[in-house]
């Protein structure tokens, strides 16, 4: 039951994600690189839970695209590096993209590559010994993968503390009420999005260590993605906010 649940709440969470970005898209009157951010930060995950869906009720098995399993979950490490750049383009108005901004584009890639070179092991045709380096990258494969998104999430919490900290010192010296600029929205994303993420880890995390307490792994599910439409609402709001002030 939980999981028919969990499975209902992801597939209208992928639909609400694709029409706000839709909706996002038609607005004109935004700024062109706040909106384009979250949109991107919408796709993403829209794109994983369309991820989830194909393979979950086999629309595509692993076996006969194993590339496409591995190589997609990359997009895993894209959602942090979005949705930093989004808070720093909502708190700097002349926030710009640069091209140093791309190094955080470095783990996905590097996942990608990971991905297509495990698979090319185990697959390999040169000898018994590449096919047994490929099956020990595959075997360690998903370990790897949510040490390195939890470090990454970790990381991107931190530097979006920062951001919103360095913002809040910033309007007490340009507006006279802090309330102003409602900084509670910057706080309860960064909880909301937080919890968010650390469900998904444990959850991998759990599923790894092969550890299975009653339907435990299908209520973290449930939690994970019911509250993931509040942090988007959340980024929403924050966008007219800020668009309403400039």
């Amino acid at each position: 039951m939980i999981q028919l649940l969990t499975d209902i709440v992801l597939i209208i969470t992928g639909f609400q994600l694709i029409l706000l970005a839709v909706v996002l898209l038609t607005q004109k009157n935004i700024n062109r690189l706040n909106r384009n951010l979250l949109v991107a930060f919408l796709l993403s995950k829209a794109f994983l839970i369309i991820r989830w869906f194909s393979f979950r009720f086999e629309i595509v098995r692993y076996n006969d695209l194993p590339y496409i399993y591995l190589i997609t979950g990359s997009v895993f490490f894209l959602l942090a590096p979005l949705l930093y750049f989004y808070i720093k383009s909502l708190c700097y108005k002349d926030f710009p993209l640069n091209k140093h901004d791309f190094f955080h584009l470095i783990p996905f890639l590097v996942f990608i590559f990971f991905s297509i070179m495990s698979i090319q092991l185990e697959l390999s045709q040169a000898g018994t010994e590449f096919r047994a380096m490929g099956k020990i990258f595959i075997s360690y494969y998903w370990d790897i993968f949510w040490t390195c998104n939890f470090i990454q999430i970790i990381s991107y919490i931190i530097a979006m503390v920062r951001t919103i900290y360095v913002y809040q010192i910033k309007i007490k010296n340009h507006y006279s009420s802090v309330e102003t600029i409602n900084l509670n929205w910057f706080v309860t994303l960064l909880v909301v999005i937080t919890l968010h993420w650390l469900f998904v880890v444990s959850r991998a995390t759990l599923s790894i260590l092969n550890i299975t307490v009653g339907n435990l792994i299908n209520i973290i599910d449930l939690f994970s993605i019911t509250i993931f439409p509040l942090s988007i609402r959340i980024a929403y709001e924050l966008l007219q906010i800020i668009e309403s002030l400039t």
